[in-house]
């Protein structure tokens, strides 16, 4: 389900004209491995309505996987790749079933309604919305990759064939999902399957009045996945959330491509590994250094840091968040990170200017003669460059200390190994050359920022990502509701909550 907006890249194709019919070598067939998995999301309360339940138990999602996927997988839980780019990093998929169905709970379908899809990906999405609403020519969905796109219509074609209803095809454009597909429009619903840092004006305009919009959006660069609200467009021009789901998805690329998590510029932190990410004595490595991300957007850090003889103390204090016993009730250990991904909402919005990225750099070993040196490289652990190793190692918030002579820096979340389903938060302090070291129980501002998120998220009712309720507004107009604000470029984000 989450689209490729590249249109370059290696794609499986599904050579396979009946592939509803491939049998495994031993074992159940397709027909009963569906509805296990029905029976799974069922259970995992990701369907709830009978609609929906029909829909996952007609639509054979093997018509929209290469046929070499193994019947068994096709009807796991899980998402599967379909598409790499140059770099063999997956650009398209058929997204997690348990997903997929959280979603489009939350877009809250009905028969008869006119959907539009941001990211055709395989078809899949689509197939099963159209299932639900009850005819698929109320179904648009468009991708920015030609060849996608072509996959997503053959497979759409197979299914028609295959259930005898060639004339309720569902329409499949080629082109950027950021202009949504206005000779459709208004439109109901519409779903957006490729991770957001904008909400994009041509879809709010494409929406009627009462609509839902339902669409990934990134927060933070420094926190993994986003929200995933639904938000009903009210008369004003304003979109309300009204549910919601929580994931992370390929991002979006085109005329309104997703921000990398730029690394920017890098400042060096006057603090060793050892120090930082060892619950032990350590000796500082004589080598590797622990760099500071985007530096340069806070202004006066990147100069302060510059300086010689920057003093670092820490850690100062450790705060506990402690996500498995709330308010006396204990939690299972997914309700533990499904708690402390809200949490972590909670706190970019009310710090988001002031959240950046630690990031271990490990010289590599020199390239001997007659060897190559490693490419520039990139994935999910770090990357490769100029003979640098580059790890991310957690964000860390920083805030200027108090009499103006240094920062203020919380490091954010490390586990607790006694306790998995706690987070530690350490306090440091870097103070100017020469700058006097603050008095025990000056207040670490960075800290407090933590804590005043935390008692903010309890006093939401500890919300998971997919209870919290943002309300999106037009950039330029004044805020709607009292709460943190996040500023984009089109539609500012507001998280509303009672001080």
């Amino acid at each position: 389900m989450a689209a490729s907006d590249s249109d370059s890249g290696e794609i499986s194709s599904n050579t396979n004209s009946e592939a509803s019919t491939r049998q495994p070598a031993r074992g159940p067939g397709p027909v009963e491995l569906r509805q296990r998995l029905v029976n799974h999301l069922l259970s995992e309360g990701a369907i709830r309505s009978p609609l929906l339940a029909k829909a996952f138990s007609e639509v054979p999602r093997e018509i929209f996987l290469p046929s070499n996927v193994p019947i068994e997988r096709v009807y796991s839980d899980d998402a599967i790749v379909v598409k790499w780019d140059e770099n063999n990093y997956p650009s398209s998929s058929s997204s997690q079933p348990i997903l997929m169905a959280d979603m489009l709970e939350a877009l809250q379908l009905a028969p008869g309604l006119k959907v539009l899809e941001i990211g055709a990906g395989v078809g899949y999405n689509a197939a099963l919305m159209a299932d639900w609403v009850g005819d698929g020519r109320q179904v648009t969905t468009v991708d920015l990759d030609p060849a996608m796109a072509d996959i997503a219509r053959n497979n759409l074609q197979r299914l028609a064939q295959f259930t005898g209803q060639n004339s309720d095809q569902v329409t499949v454009v080629a082109a950027d999902g950021s202009l949504g597909y206005p000779a459709h429009a208004p439109y109901d619903r519409i779903i957006v399957t490729v991770q957001q840092w904008e909400i994009a004006p041509a879809w709010v305009t494409q929406l009627r009045v009462g609509g839902i919009i339902l669409l990934p959006l990134t927060v933070s660069n420094q926190l993994w996945g986003g929200l995933i609200p639904a938000l009903q467009k009210q008369a004003d021009g304003t979109l309300a959330g009204v549910g919601g789901s929580f994931g992370g998805f390929m991002p979006m690329r085109g005329e309104m491509a997703h921000p990398s998590p730029a690394q920017g510029r890098f400042a060096l932190l006057p603090v060793s590994p050892g120090q930082l990410w060892s619950d032990q004595p350590a000796e500082p490595d004589p080598v590797a250094k622990v760099l500071l991300s985007n530096s340069e957007t806070m202004p006066g850090l990147e100069k302060f840091l510059e300086q010689p003889g920057v003093q670092a103390y820490g850690p100062t204090e450790k705060l506990t968040l402690d996500f498995t016993n709330l308010g006396g009730s204990n939690r299972t250990q997914r309700e533990a990170t499904y708690a402390f991904y809200g949490f972590s909402f909670v706190l970019a919005f009310a710090s988001n200017d002031r959240l950046f990225s630690t990031v271990l750099a490990t010289p590599l070993p020199p390239v001997e003669e007659g060897q190559t040196a490693p490419p520039t490289a990139r994935s999910s652990q770090g990357w490769v460059q100029d003979g640098w190793q580059y790890e991310p190692r957690g964000p860390v918030l920083i805030e200027p200390s108090e009499d103006g002579l240094g920062f203020d820096l919380a490091l954010l979340f490390s586990p607790n190994r006694n306790n998995p389903g706690e987070k530690l938060v350490e306090g440091w302090r870097l103070r100017a050359p020469n700058a006097e070291k603050l008095a025990p129980g000056t207040p670490n501002l960075a800290l407090e920022k933590v804590r005043q998120a935390w008692l903010t998220w309890q006093n939401m009712g500890r919300p998971h990502p997919s209870q919290l309720r943002p309300v999106a507004y037009p950039s330029g107009q004044p805020q709607p509701v009292p709460g943190y604000v996040l500023p984009r470029r089109f539609y500012n984000l507001v998280l509303p909550f009672k001080p």
